[in-house]
């Protein structure tokens, strides 16, 4: 009745809707409660968009990465080549 595309659903709809709450910083699992999943490893289909969180969430816990210890920059530099790597090999 709208006039829409064919290939637009409200599930399109609602996929965009989950798409920018993860990408704007949604917690994913609130987003959950709000798309009604009963597991999060549903929910974690659109964590992918947000890979930095890990860091911002370190950084906003701990504070930035210019204040963490040698060490903590060398593991840190040691898990971004890692997952360098895993993104290599899954492409």
């Amino acid at each position: 009745m709208a006039g829409l595309p064919e290939h637009i659903h409200f599930h399109s709809l609602r996929h965009s809707f989950a798409s920018w709450w993860v990408m704007g910083g949604g917690d994913i699992y609130k987003l959950r409660d709000i798309l009604g999943h009963s597991d999060v490893s549903v929910t974690m289909i659109y964590a992918h968009l947000r890979p930095e969180s890990q860091r911002d969430d370190m950084e906003r816990l701990f504070g930035s990465q210019h204040h963490l210890s040698p060490a903590v920059q060398d593991l840190q530099a040691e898990n971004d080549a890692l997952r360098r790597k895993i993104e290599q090999l899954s492409a």
